[in-house]
This record gives structure tokens, sequence and C-alpha cells, in this order.
């Protein structure tokens, strides 16, 4: 499983030369370094909720790889997926909800997803994409609702990975590549996935 190492905003520095040490030297291979920026955003429009996106993305760029985003580095693929035009090296995702805004950021392809436990009609959303044994899961669970929604950002977050979108049965999804879950808040669920095993570092910049 890859490792969560959170830092918040005091002690940066040494957290994040204890954090490479470990990441450089695990079993000995290296590991791939995913890194989820974490904001905070008051509702509004879609138009707000997009712009805390790009201002976490343009934070996280400078953070961790000393890049500068610029309006006209933003484009999108065929399938909805945002990329950095001229940076095949760089990867990035951002997902909101609720009061919360995720921004990844990675040197290969990924995808992150964050839902706020919010009231659904469980019985008949979860019959659309639960799998048989995701169900009886679920009804045998201490928290359902939990862990619908822990259910619901694995899919998206490995969906945003591959760039495809729903374009799929969701009950009978076969995953392939690496991802887990993380914490963000209590009544939240998040995810990430990305092609291999890699080190996750949480950045919670509030």
């Amino acid at each position: 499983k890859p490792f969560i190492f959170i830092i918040r905003k005091r002690g940066i520095r040494k957290s994040a030369n204890l954090l490479h040490f470990w990441r450089r030297y695990w079993k000995g291979r290296l590991m791939t370094e995913i890194t989820v920026y974490v904001g905070k955003m008051d509702k509004g429009p879609k138009k707000q909720e997009h712009e805390a996106g790009r201002r976490l993305l343009a934070a996280g760029l400078m953070d961790r790889f000393g890049v500068t985003l610029r309006k006209e580095d933003l484009a999108v693929a065929e399938k909805g997926k945002p990329y950095l035009k001229g940076r095949e090296d760089l990867h990035f995702n951002i997902s909101h909800s609720g009061n919360f805004v995720l921004c990844a950021l990675g040197e290969c392809p990924l995808g992150v997803d964050i839902e706020r436990h919010k009231d659904l009609h469980f019985l008949r959303t979860g019959r659309r994409f639960l799998s048989e044994e995701e169900w009886k899961q679920w009804e045998k669970s201490e928290d359902p609702r939990k862990y619908f929604f822990d259910r619901w950002v694995i899919r998206e977050a490995y969906l945003k990975w591959k760039g495809t979108g729903i374009d799929r049965d969701l009950r009978s999804l076969s995953f392939d590549g690496q991802g887990r879950l993380f914490h963000v808040a209590d009544g939240y669920s998040a995810a990430v996935w990305t092609e291999e095993s890699f080190f996750l570092r949480l950045r919670f910049l509030f």
C-alpha cells in the first residue's frame, strides 16, 4: 500500500527532507510521489469553484516544481481532462466538494476525487454502481453512508486517471493501476489513483 505523509504549514522543510529520504529508498525501489494539496473554499457558483482549483494548482506547481502557472498553459483533452500544454512530465487533477478543493500533482497521469457525504437515495443509487459483492458489504456496513461514498470516490478517481469519463457500467468496473482512500475531514471521502505504487503526501494549505 502507498504511504501517506501529512504536512501542515509548520515545519515544512524538515518534514519534506524526511519525506524524500523515505520516498527514494523503500525496499530498494524508487517510488513515484503524488502530492495532494488541500484547500478550503466558500460555497458559490461553479466559476468560483474552478477559480479556487486554479489557484490551488498554481500554488502547488510553485511549491513542488518551482513552475509558474500561466492561463495559456492550461488545455483540455478530448474527453474533458485538463492538462498542461508542453509539459508531459507534469500531471495534475482537481476535485471539489462542499467546502474543500483538492489538487493532485505528480510526474505521471493521475486522478483525484472528493465527495461530501450528502443525502442520497442509497438503495436506488447504490444499485446503479455497486457490484454485487460491494452491495453485500454495504448492507453489512456499520456506516453505510461512508462506505457508499468511499466506493464512489474510488471509481471517480480511477476514471479521472484514465481520462475517459463515465463511459461504462460502473458495477462491473475492472480496476488496474494503484489507488487509495485518504482522510481530509469528517463527513467527506477522498481518493487518488495512478498507474503504479506511490508515496502520497497531503499538503493542507489552510
